[in-house]
């Protein structure tokens, strides 16, 4: 159900959807990561910072947090947050091509 909201665009219901499913699953990865999409596109960046951390500290070897976390930090302009964020995801998948193209924008910001 929160899938097909969240393509129909209603980000609320969404957003209240997949708040109840981290309430029954607060462990899942994959729930924190679409709640922190959900607030980025919403541009409610703490809320979506605090939902990528989460998802961070429930799996830290997977980069999918840590580019999300880099891809917001460069949207805010906060560039050194954004690069750490995307050497972070360099250590865990040295090949990262987001992580190399993130890093690339910076530069191209300084």
């Amino acid at each position: 159900m929160g899938k097909s909201l969240l393509q129909a665009k209603k980000l609320e219901e969404a957003l209240s959807e997949f708040k109840e499913a981290r309430r029954q699953a607060p462990e899942m990865t994959n729930i924190h990561m679409v709640i922190g999409q959900i607030y980025s596109r919403q541009s409610k960046y703490s809320h979506a910072e605090e939902s990528f951390r989460r998802a961070t500290s429930l799996d830290p070897l997977s980069p999918q947090p840590l580019l999300a976390l880099g891809k917001l930090y460069l949207r805010k302009g906060q560039l050194g947050k954004a690069e750490e964020e995307f050497r972070s995801v360099l250590v865990v998948m040295p090949n990262s091509e987001l992580a190399l193209v993130g890093l690339g924008n910076i530069a191209l910001k300084q």
